[in-house]
């Protein structure tokens, strides 16, 4: 068994850290889909974050659990957040 590369509190620290912050990132979803977009993250809760992201002119938000980035099926790159 593969053991996972961030705990629930890593995660949560990552992501209370980035607050507001643009960052690029990779969804795997049902059925072997992948979302790859970018996107800010808006709030950071207990157990969920959300991320608003602009498309044709349209303003989505999407929740994540933590869990999600435990389980890498959620990547995020920061890359772009800590470079502003």
């Amino acid at each position: 068994m593969k053991m996972p590369k961030y705990s629930f509190m890593d995660a949560k620290d990552i992501i209370l850290k980035n607050v507001g912050k643009e960052i690029n990132f990779t969804s795997k979803i049902s059925r072997g889909k992948i979302i790859t977009d970018t996107g800010i993250i808006l709030n950071a809760y207990n157990n969920i974050f959300t991320i608003q992201t602009k498309k044709d002119g349209k303003e989505n938000v999407i929740s994540f659990s933590y869990n999600d980035i435990v389980n890498n099926n959620l990547s995020l790159n920061l890359a772009k957040a800590q470079n502003n």
